[in-house]
């Protein structure tokens, strides 16, 4: 949680973090920990995925956390 204060404290405004989010289909109850603790920190978190086929199970997460709502 104290990386993600100290992303904020990075941030310009109208910024924007992105970080991996692990699998989905593999890591869910992490995802799920990790999403709840940036809306604490975030006015703005969504949760997207995309395909990249070296990666286990095709699938990476991607965390996004934003200053505007």
């Amino acid at each position: 949680k104290s990386y993600y204060v100290l992303l904020k404290q990075a941030l310009k405004p109208h910024g924007i973090v992105a970080s991996q989010g692990e699998c989905p289909w593999i890591d869910l109850k992490m995802i799920s920990t990790l999403f709840l603790s940036c809306k604490e920190i975030f006015p703005q978190v969504k949760y997207a995925i995309g395909s990249v086929p070296t990666y286990t199970t095709g699938t990476i997460g991607y965390l996004l956390c934003g200053l505007d709502v």
